[in-house]
């Protein structure tokens, strides 16, 4: 069955489970999830200038930091100098810092930088960031149209930047962020959350690299999510997603069990009370008469703190099951809220400039006065230059009013949550006090029962404590509650969603394993025959001397298969218009790991070559000084070390 609507994709698990639509879409929202049923479109990130100054700290014989690049292009840029510890991996993380707001510099440098700007273009469009005290991220992102500067985002400290450009290029770029549940030592899931900070690590390029995308992070299969992501196929994100459901629900069905297991241990540990009384009583049973009330209470006590422990562990699963849904609320509230701004944020720019008062035309060069001004407003005239102003349809209102009423009904739905959430949180507490109040009076009316045991009834007390023994056996021996089959139907989601890519992201793999070979054969590595990357990243290496994996390649070998690998998926993006990478490398210490004078002469020539197949990637490599980079990249594109040694 073909899918090409998420109603059909809904029939379809149906269908395969057995369960009503209505059964299957209600848990696919309550976890959130909705299909991504298009290709992503690749968008291209072109670095266009790099400014930053400050003062350096320390001996140093020039102190003034006065760095500055502009114009910069596409393709191979190049910082070298002729020793190392010179500036030039500081280079590229300054570049990723303003493009992250994650700053990853040496200790030593905290205090010299004064002030930081990149600018940078997302296809057609020019963004800069401009940090006016880098030291404490204080600054803006701005969007540069028709000569005007127009604020996206503004930061005050290191996590508001961090977070400005998180939700900048997650939406510029059409990127998903990863969630996570990971689970504590206790059995609770917590969920985390991973954007831009971490899929930047698809632009990043360290010596030796552990993984073929992204860092050396392998929890969560956070490479292949990477992958994934930046292939940019329909439905691949959609699974990663019911595979975290389902997680979420396999902790969830642990946490109802162990809360059953906490009444189950609670009942043997009152089972061990009542064998014991029981025992006592039959070592001293006597002929007095019997005291019924005593019995009366003690049974009700034990039904009581019985009743009491199952409502303390229902009440548990409601406060799970109401807490979970608060959290989803309350991102509903924020969601609302940030449109909401946006948009008032946006009609006020309008206003601000209207209620600006020009004093002259520098059309005409007539000045005004309070009177003129005065009349040409009434007559809704342009101060300025005389021209009728357009007076077109306003529905901001209408537009705003329905923004706040979808902020309204966020809050009143997540206000409503944490009331219940609080109720049944006070039930639970209550019901907890209960059951120990319960239990004190339970142990009391048996410590009687034990002062009494020699009582005519004490046949008639061991009949009743064998009853209640027998139920407390029950209980404590009771299987843990089935859990629901909401993991088996996520189970058919997850099979289900995984044929509908399949087919294709083998199609793309195998076209971005032809090209990895073919570039890794550029950058020197003659005695590379094929290349097989497969669906969980890993990666099949054949050389003439036979086949081995990615992991047990040389250092050398892995830096140069990685680096082709992400260049042949963007080609492939190029080709087909698939794809998410933003087509931006940084390349550190190209001359370690085992990659010797004549292998970056390789690699530098190889990436020289690619601009003809590659003509939207733009390059940025950090080495030492050598022949092969000086005369294969650029001159206006490469950064060389001053007289003193360093680079800035």
């Amino acid at each position: 069955m073909s899918v090409s609507t998420r109603d059909q994709w809904v029939a379809q698990i149906a269908e395969k489970t057995g369960r009503d639509v209505a059964d299957v879409d209600a848990l696919l929202k309550k976890h959130g999830i909705e299909p991504r049923l298009t290709h992503a479109v690749p968008r291209r990130l072109r670095l266009v200038s790099l400014k930053f100054d400050g003062t350096k700290t320390g001996e140093y014989e020039t102190t003034a930091i006065d760095f500055s690049r502009e114009a910069m292009s596409v393709g191979l840029h190049a910082f070298v100098s002729s020793k190392n510890f010179k500036g030039k991996t500081s280079l590229l993380k300054i570049i990723r810092w303003a493009l992250t707001g994650n700053r990853d510099l040496p200790s030593d440098m905290r205090g010299w930088f004064r002030t930081l700007s990149l600018r940078f273009n997302i296809d057609n469009d020019e963004f800069e960031v401009r940090l006016d005290d880098a030291e404490r991220s204080t600054g803006q992102l701005l969007k540069l149209a028709r000569n005007k500067e127009f604020v996206i985002e503004s930061f005050k400290d290191p996590k508001s930047f961090v977070e400005a450009m998180d939700r900048f290029f997650m939406k510029e770029l059409g990127l998903d962020h990863l969630e996570v549940i990971a689970e504590r030592a206790d059995g609770v899931g917590v969920e985390q959350r991973h954007g831009w900070n971490w899929l930047f690590g698809a632009l990043w390029f360290e010596p030796d690299p552990k993984t073929v995308f992204g860092g050396d992070d392998i929890q969560h299969n956070k490479p292949v999510r990477m992958m994934q992501m930046y292939l940019g196929l329909p439905w691949i994100t959609t699974r990663a997603s019911l595979m975290e459901a389902k997680k979420r629900e396999q902790i969830d069905a642990f946490q109802r069990t162990k809360a059953q297991r906490q009444v189950s241990d609670a009942a043997r540990a009152r089972l061990q009370e009542l064998i014991k009384s029981r025992d006592e009583i039959q070592k001293a049973q006597s002929k007095e008469r019997p005291v019924g009330e005593v019995r009366k209470d003690a049974s009700n006590a034990l039904t009581n703190f019985m009743a009491a422990a199952d409502k303390v562990r229902k009440n548990i699963i409601l406060v799970n099951e109401l807490d979970g849904q608060r959290r989803i609320a309350e991102e509903a509230v924020t969601a609302s809220s940030r449109e909401l701004s946006a948009f008032l944020e946006s009609r006020a720019a309008g206003h601000i400039f209207r209620r600006l008062n020009p004093v002259s035309c520098p059309s005409c060069e007539e000045a005004y006065t309070d009177e003129v001004r005065t009349v040409r407003q009434n007559d809704h005239d342009c101060v300025v230059c005389g021209r009728a102003e357009p007076r077109g349809t306003d529905d901001a209102a209408s537009v705003e009013a329905e923004l706040r009423e979808a902020v309204k009904s966020a809050k009143e739905a997540s206000a409503k949550l944490r009331t219940r959430l609080a109720e049944f949180t006070k039930k639970k507490t209550e019901a907890e006090a209960e059951r120990d109040r319960f239990d004190v009076e339970s142990k009391r009316l048996e410590q009687e029962l034990k002062e009494i045991q020699s009582r005519p009834d004490g046949q008639m007390e061991l009949l009743k404590l064998n009853a209640q023994i027998e139920e407390l056996e029950k209980m404590a021996g009771a299987p843990p509650a089935p859990t629901a089959s909401d993991l088996e139907l996520l189970d058919s989601a997850i099979s289900a969603t995984k044929k509908m890519y399949d087919e294709e992201q083998n199609d793309v793999l195998g076209r971005v394993s032809d090209l990895t070979a073919t570039f890794a054969q550029t950058f020197g590595m003659t005695d590379l025959r094929e290349v097989r990357l497969k669906g969980n990243t890993h990666m099949d290496v054949g050389l003439v001397g036979g086949s081995k994996p990615f992991g047990r390649c040389t250092a050398g070998e892995k830096t140069r298969l990685k680096l082709a690998a992400t260049l042949a998926m963007i080609h492939v993006a190029e080709d087909s218009g698939i794809g998410r990478h933003p087509g931006v490398l940084l390349l550190d210490s190209v001359g370690s790991a085992e990659v010797v004078n004549e292998d970056v002469a390789q690699i530098v020539a190889g990436l020289a070559k690619l601009s003809d197949s590659l003509p939207t990637v733009q390059i940025f490599l950090a080495g030492i000084e050598n022949g092969a980079i000086l005369s294969h990249v650029p001159r206006n594109n490469v950064v060389r070390n001053r007289a003193d040694g360093y680079l800035w």
